[in-house]
């Protein structure tokens, strides 16, 4: 026997030794020691022998090691997850969605042990993921229809850029099986569909055609609205390329003066909502801190008004009608976004809020402005080791010149200021 085999470990293997009717032994389970698991098997063996010669005539079974290390995949998922969360490397939204991606693998698949999952299987789910629509755990449509139904009804399918995240997360999932041993290969390493669409051709930018319906509605020609913030986002995001969530979140204390001039301070500092002051804002990278000077246009249709209406009614957010969700404050504003425009008759999918961000950025780029300075802008890298890890920010004044170079003013023609309510 091996020095290392103990009376402990022996009591925890032989939990799983069981008498047959037959008078012969089977071993339902085996505990072993992961890092020696044949060897204590073998040793198992020997002893049973040993303490009875006439198992030498009788028939001992023992389940091979695949079967004893069956892993169903839905709970090695959950193993996962709970690891992800406990290590707090995933928000509640990262989880969620995640969850919706894995929910999608085993409905093509089923739940099968891990140790299962080959080539075949993984290039069937990823042939059959190219075809299912986009929304599938959300979408009534497809609720409770299998996914077979859902493949022969011929379904416009998801987007590239979604295939390509779920097959992203599945290898991250089987990187960590694979580090644990669970599986030995990674059949979603490099598993990509390419996508032959340009960058530029991702989002579409809002046309002067597109941006004149926008801001002609009664919204801006009227001042009919039901939240400010129906106002005020579209307008701030056409004169900053701010992200929608980078505008919803924004704090009247980050509207002020930086020297001489008037600014967005778009930070992570903990918001002041609902006393959440624990809670830091939501920004895409570190790069994303920055300093936006504001624009005359905006000065001119009542933001600092709105502003010091907003500070004497004891608010401490630019639009406090927004609450805090689990992906931020601009859920509600999204969605409305997106209701609006489609009453504007524009439908094109790539038209969205995060074109005014495509709108700003190609504006600034067909009069040749400088690219370090709209980088700086829209809170991108430089893509220069001088300019992102030594380089200071630019300062605001510095930043002025571009801004202010902007002109839409045909296209907001019929805006209005602002109508501050009493």
């Amino acid at each position: 026997m091996s020095a290392d085999w103990s009376n402990n470990r022996m009591s925890l293997i032989v939990k799983g030794l069981n008498i047959r009717s037959d008078g012969g032994y089977e071993i339902a389970e085996i505990h072993t020691d992961p890092n020696h698991q044949e060897a204590e098997s073998t040793q198992l063996l020997a002893l049973i022998n040993a303490l009875d010669a006439k198992m030498k005539n009788k028939q001992i079974v023992v389940p091979d090691q695949e079967t004893i290390e069956k892993r169903k995949l839905l709970k090695t998922i959950g193993e996962y997850v709970d690891e992800k969360m406990m290590k707090k490397e995933w928000t509640e939204k990262t989880k969620i969605e995640t969850m919706g991606v894995f929910d999608v693998f085993i409905k093509i698949i089923g739940d099968l042990d891990v140790s299962a999952i080959n080539k075949k299987i993984v290039d069937g789910y990823f042939e059959k993921l190219q075809k299912l629509p986009p929304n599938l755990n959300k979408n009534p449509v497809w609720k409770n229809k299998s996914i077979e139904d859902i493949l022969k009804a011929n379904p416009k399918p998801m987007e590239i850029n979604t295939i390509n995240k779920h097959a992203s997360r599945l290898c991250s999932f089987f990187n960590w099986m694979k580090r644990l041993e669970y599986v030995k290969l990674n059949y979603f390493d490099g598993m990509q569909v390419k996508n032959n669409k340009k960058a530029n051709e991702q989002r579409c930018v809002f046309t002067s055609d597109d941006l004149k319906k926008i801001f002609s509605s009664s919204i801006f020609a009227e001042n009919v609205h039901l939240h400010p913030y129906y106002y005020w986002l579209p307008l701030i995001a056409l004169y900053t390329g701010a992200r929608i969530e980078e505008i919803c979140q924004l704090d009247i204390k980050d509207i002020r003066m930086e020297g001489a001039v008037w600014v967005f301070d778009i930070n992570d500092i903990a918001d002041t909502d609902n006393n959440s002051a624990t809670v830091n804002k939501k920004l895409k990278t570190t790069n994303s801190v920055r300093l936006v000077p504001i624009h005359e246009e905006l000065i001119r249709f009542g933001l600092l008004k709105y502003v010091e209406q907003l500070k004497e009614n004891g608010h401490r957010r630019l639009f406090p009608e927004l609450k805090r969700g689990r992906d931020g404050y601009s859920q509600a504003a999204s969605k409305w976004f997106a209701r609006y425009l489609n009453t504007l008759g524009i439908t094109d999918r790539l038209e969205v809020f995060h074109s005014f961000r495509h709108t700003f950025m190609n504006f600034l780029k067909q009069i040749f402005t400088d690219i370090n300075i709209i980088n700086e802008l829209v809170g991108h890298e430089h893509g220069s080791i001088a300019l992102d890890r030594y380089g200071k920010q630019y300062a605001a004044s510095a930043l002025c010149n571009a801004i202010h170079k902007l002109n839409f003013r045909d296209e907001t023609a019929n805006v209005k200021c602002f109508q501050i309510k009493a």
